[in-house]
């Protein structure tokens, strides 16, 4: 792995002014030559004559750069120069899907045009140190000889005085994973038996064993038919789709559910990423971890 400091000025959108910022640029590989004209630095020297290219391997398909920051930023933007764009647009591959990557795990995807010229992606408001931008398809998509990927330029812009993810609008299926993890909170709250529906299999038998003893011992406490009879409002509760493939999913669940008994109410905050799966008869959790142990 390749790394260069540069010193960039990028422009928050919370300042008046440019500020400096030092960035630590790296990358899985380059192509190499003699006078070292395909390495990492091209790719912020404000020059989209200049290229960073990948070796040849599979054609550039799974290489990566990463630009580091010196604190945590949310990017408001992200503007690829594709390919070689100092004259040798046809020579290099250029990025047709690919993914950036954030210091959290979460993993944005995205589909850049085989063309010239700057094209910008808007970015997931996430909190990161870092992003990572890999490379899963190529132009042309079946080369007939070996080729190296190229990126021209990349330019960031930032958003200021954000200091925690925004939750997504809850469509598709990150609607249908919304209200899974919803029905989750709400049956396992209150007891039903309802919650084991969202266990797979191979965990089914352990955790109907262990629902079973926790209410047997809520009964012990009295408090099994307070638990039976609260009401559970998670309106409160954000979600954000961090990845997504084929049947397999990870949501971050962030903010707080109200769990409501008579005149009382109880605010339970909530930062949690759910690894879900799509199975014959729906989705199921297969695990749950604190957001913070992705810091």
């Amino acid at each position: 792995m390749k790394r260069l400091f540069i010193a960039l000025l990028l422009v928050a959108l919370s300042a008046a002014t440019a500020r400096s910022m030092e960035l630590e640029v790296s990358v899985s590989h380059f192509l190499p030559t003699l006078s070292g004209k395909y390495m990492a630095g091209n790719l912020l020297d404000n020059d989209p004559a200049t290229a960073w290219a990948s070796s040849e391997l599979h054609n550039g398909v799974g290489s990566w750069f990463r630009i580091s920051f010196p604190e945590v930023v949310a990017l408001r933007d992200l503007t690829i120069y594709n390919g070689h764009q100092g004259g040798k647009f046809q020579g290099f591959a250029r990025i047709r899907t690919g993914r950036i990557i954030f210091s959290d795990g979460s993993e944005q995807h995205f589909e850049l045009a085989d063309c010239a010229g700057p094209q910008v992606i808007e970015c997931w408001t996430v909190p990161t140190r870092e992003i990572t931008i890999t490379v899963d398809s190529i132009y042309p998509e079946s080369p007939a000889q070996k080729m190296s990927v190229a990126v021209s330029e990349v330019k960031i812009r930032l958003q200021g005085g954000v200091n925690a993810p925004k939750g997504m609008p809850e469509k598709g299926t990150l609607g249908e994973l919304a209200q899974v993890i919803r029905n989750f909170y709400t049956y396992q709250t209150t007891l039903d038996d309802a919650f084991l529906q969202y266990i797979p299999k191979e965990k089914y038998e352990d955790e109907q064993f262990g629902f079973e003893v926790f209410k047997q011992m809520q009964m012990q406490r009295g408090t099994f038919e307070i638990m039976r009879r609260s009401v559970v409002d998670t309106n409160s509760l954000q979600f954000r789709l961090m990845r997504f493939k084929d049947s397999q999913a990870v949501v971050h669940c962030f903010g707080h559910y109200l769990v409501i008994w008579k005149e009382n109410m109880t605010p339970i905050p909530d930062d949690s990423v759910f690894t879900m799966r799509r199975e014959k008869d729906g989705w199921k959790i297969v695990s749950i971890r604190d957001y913070a142990a992705q810091q």
